[in-house]
């Protein structure tokens, strides 16, 4: 699939805002472009706020043990975060062709450890962009 200029410029503008790297250009392009060309913002809008929730929760796990009062209710929110995540991500790819769908939910929807830390990666990134888009919002007002 080709990656408009809008989309390249978007991610240029997002790298440069976080100081960072992206995880996976590639494929977090690939949403962009999807959300746009299908008329699915509102999914891809969903998947980012999911993603970043998802990883915010991620890192309080990370940091506290099993035990300590109210990781069971982290651990809800963290499944239900994952599954609004995958479903939208994956109404985003629904229209892509089979050679571009196909390896994505390979590389992040399989029941591996390192499809998971893929998918870590990816949400990562989404996060990025949602940052950039609360900040790019306040600031145009």
């Amino acid at each position: 699939m080709n990656i408009s200029e809008e989309t390249e410029i978007l991610l240029a503008q997002l790298e440069q805002h976080s100081h960072q790297s992206l995880n996976c250009k590639t494929e977090l392009s690939l949403l962009i472009e999807l959300s746009s060309r299908f008329r699915k913002e509102q999914q891809l809008s969903e998947a980012v706020f999911s993603a970043k929730a998802l990883w915010n929760i991620f890192s309080l796990m990370q940091k506290n043990a099993p035990a300590v009062e109210g990781f069971e209710k982290l651990e809800k929110e963290f499944q239900k975060q994952l599954h609004t995540a995958v479903a939208n991500m994956k109404l985003l790819l629904e229209n892509a062709s089979l050679e571009i769908r196909e390896p994505f939910l390979t590389k992040f929807f399989s029941q591996t450890q390192e499809s998971f830390a893929d998918f870590l990666l990816l949400c990562s990134d989404l996060r990025m962009l949602k940052n950039w888009m609360l900040d790019t919002t306040s600031s145009s007002q």
